[in-house]
């Protein structure tokens, strides 16, 4: 059994906690629009350029404000007046240029916010903490 499918079938649901925890280069997870993204493969494919540095910089948080459903947040560009991608803190992978070039390529495969792969599960829709007491020894464990 992968990995991937192993992290699914244990635990399809997380929460804001667990999600926080995989806060590194090394293992990223984000949350947005409700599920729970492993990108830890896509910040090593692309880990140096400048369109990665957002999704690194928000490791292991909720980035459903960078979404308008299913699609990056747009807006109209003040100069070319040009629909474009916000820029989140930098530029943002698998997104268009600001301006139109004559260098601009088409991307010919699904972005990675689309892409099912890197789904591992959803996020709680309400996490509650926990207290057990143990009356005999007076130890107490909160879990969520």
């Amino acid at each position: 059994m992968s990995q991937k499918s192993e992290k699914t079938t244990l635990a399809s649901y997380f929460t804001p906690y667990e999600v926080a925890l995989h806060n590194s280069k090394d293992d990223l997870w984000v949350s947005y629009l409700g599920r729970v993204y492993d990108l830890t493969s896509l910040v090593k494919e692309f880990y140096g350029l400048d369109a990665i540095k957002p999704i690194v910089a928000h490791s292991g948080k909720d980035i459903t404000e960078w979404f308008q459903s299913s699609e990056v947040e747009e807006h109209i560009h003040p100069v070319t007046f040009c629909r474009t991608p916000c820029r989140f803190h930098g530029g943002l992978l698998h997104t268009g240029p600001v301006a139109p070039c004559v260098f601009w390529k088409p991307i010919n495969k699904v972005p990675w916010w689309k892409n099912s792969n890197y789904m591992v599960g959803h996020m709680t829709e309400c996490s509650r903490r926990v207290r057990i007491v143990n009356v005999l020894t007076d130890h107490v464990d909160i879990i969520q």
